[in-house]
């Protein structure tokens, strides 16, 4: 197993090496409507962030993600770092308002949502003072995630950031005031080596679920970094 250097992008830790090892038929994500291995979601992350940067989003700006927990969600939150964009997930449980004030304190320039969160949020978007591209999941139309996904190319080289480049937000649940964001970097997701196999053993035949969501620090590490950093297999 690979734990790549403080000076680079993490997500080849997660995907490419799997695949590299001949792991790429591995069974990485399930859910409800599909099983997808670790080939696939490497395909799937390329394209979404080749979709991604198609929107124009530069290494160090900021997307934000409003979306139940998926195979979708995962490609999003890969691809965006894999082209050194910082994720920023959003609590799906939150009001439009809670919303809209953290799209503005993000800067995010783009907000990957599904219709039924939109149509709450919309009526906030004007007043943002950075409108944020909108990138609809289940769209149906040219502009949707799934529609730019499958015109864009599944190979794509990694972003070359450091160790220290932001790789996503968590806000807090503002219990001393309004909820404030919690930057990580790409090393800290590489930290999970330690508690993911020092720790609690972790092996590719280990099946992970998590009854919290992936919005939550405790599920993005129990629920999706620690099983694919493993080579395991996680339910959505």
């Amino acid at each position: 197993m690979t734990v790549h250097t403080a000076m680079a992008n993490a997500v080849p830790s997660f995907l490419d090496d799997h695949v590299a090892a001949g792991g790429g038929a591995r069974p990485v994500v399930v859910t409800a409507e599909v099983a997808t291995s670790y080939a696939d979601l490497l395909a799937l992350t390329c394209r979404t962030g080749n979709a991604l940067r198609g929107l124009g989003l530069a290494s160090g700006q900021r997307l934000a993600l409003l979306l139940p927990d998926s195979l979708a969600w995962a490609a999003v939150f890969f691809g965006a770092l894999r082209i050194g964009v910082v994720a920023v997930p959003l609590n799906t449980r939150l009001a439009a308002a809670d919303w809209a004030a953290m799209l503005a304190d993000s800067g995010a320039r783009v907000l990957v949502t599904d219709a039924t969160r939109l149509r709450d949020l919309a009526p906030k978007l004007g007043a943002l003072p950075h409108p944020a591209h909108v990138m609809v999941v289940g769209g149906g139309d040219a502009t949707s995630l799934e529609a730019l996904q499958a015109r864009a190319p599944n190979t794509l080289a990694v972003e070359p950031v450091s160790g220290e480049a932001g790789a996503f937000w968590l806000y807090t649940s503002g219990t001393t005031g309004g909820p404030k964001a919690a930057v990580h970097a790409h090393r800290d997701l590489l930290a999970c080596r330690h508690y993911a196999i020092d720790v609690l053993g972790a092996t590719q035949a280990d099946r992970t679920l998590a009854t919290s969501k992936l919005f939550f620090a405790y599920a993005l590490g129990n629920a999706l970094l620690i099983p694919l950093f493993a080579g395991a297999c996680t339910y959505l």
